[in-house]
């Protein structure tokens, strides 16, 4: 029962898929997601224009944004805190900044790069290619 309602709030709930939608604008990629956990996170990792030291980086933005909407889920219901999404977005940008600092000593960019170009920060090589990868990958089930 908890895997089914962690489920709907991850990757169902029109909440969280806009979120999804604002990250991956943000990193200028368009596509559509699955809304199974185990093949949105394959759909994320399995990047082909990316090294396996940079796909680490990506899964840790994928892991950042889960982790965000948990603690906006908890806030919400514990707390009757109000969550904007541009607020979440902001805070998904500087936890996963943060995060791959401390996990990564070669991650140097300030935090102005890593918001204004975060493909350039983890060496996307092509943003068209990680866009045409997501889409064929994804799909709205």
């Amino acid at each position: 029962m908890i895997g089914r309602h962690c489920l709907i709030y991850f990757f169902k709930c029109p909440f969280a898929y806009c979120i999804w939608m604002l990250c991956l604008n943000w990193f200028g990629i368009k596509s559509v997601l699955h809304n199974s956990c185990h093949l949105h996170l394959a759909q994320f990792v399995d990047l082909p224009i990316c090294s396996n030291v940079d796909r680490l980086k990506w899964s840790t933005v994928w892991i950042t944004v889960l982790w965000s909407l948990w603690i906006a889920r908890n806030e919400a219901i514990f707390f009757d805190k109000v969550i904007l999404h541009s607020n979440l977005l902001e805070l998904i940008q500087m936890r996963s900044w943060k995060w791959l600092k401390a996990k990564d000593l070669s991650f140097q960019y300030p935090y102005s790069s890593w918001v204004g170009s975060p493909a350039v920060c983890l060496n996307f090589l092509d943003i068209y290619s990680v866009s045409e990868h997501l889409s064929t990958q994804g799909e709205i089930l």
